[in-house]
């Protein structure tokens, strides 16, 4: 139900319902040098932009080597598993979604504190997006005078995911 609610499975839904003819022909893939081909200066990249983590359905990404999986949603829950091994553990349970790995920013100065994500304070950002790439998920937010970017990526040569977190100060006093 939720994948066909997604905007590139709808308008490729007539599509699914097509057979396949028995007399196609085989075409052969050509091949592109994409370090020297000009045509490498025109692949973009498949991108995803949310701007929100209150969605009626989370938006997830996926992120594998085959041996090492996450799945992470627009407000920052999901689960990290390695062959049969849950490392992290979720539930979909969208009325709590509250399963995941999570890391908490504190700001000492004003007594405030927020997810890295949205999740699982649910605190509102002054901005917030999620940008879903091929490699990674890139979720900012802006508190206040504080830019919080938190990366995450599974490393392609290892069982292991990576997360990193800038933070940016953008106001005039220091921060502890």
């Amino acid at each position: 139900r939720w994948l066909h609610q997604e905007a590139a499975v709808k308008s490729s839904d007539l599509l699914l319902q097509e057979r396949m003819p028995y007399d196609a022909p085989v075409m052969e893939a050509e091949e592109i040098d994409l370090q020297t081909s000009e045509v490498a200066a025109d692949i973009v990249l498949s991108r995803r932009r949310i701007v929100t983590a209150d969605t009626p359905v989370p938006r997830t990404h996926l992120l594998s080597t085959g041996r090492y999986s996450l799945m992470v949603n627009n407000s920052g829950s999901g689960y990290s598993r390695w062959n049969d091994l849950d490392i992290i553990r979720w539930r979909s349970d969208p009325t709590t979604d509250l399963f995941g790995m999570f890391l908490y920013i504190r700001d000492r100065r004003e007594n405030t504190y927020w997810s890295a994500a949205h999740l699982p304070t649910g605190k509102l950002a002054d901005e917030y997006e999620v940008i879903y790439s091929l490699d990674k998920a890139d979720f900012h937010r802006i508190d206040g005078d504080i830019d919080t970017l938190t990366e995450i990526t599974v490393a392609p040569d290892a069982d292991v995911e990576l997360r990193r977190v800038t933070l940016t100060n953008r106001g005039r006093s220091s921060k502890h």
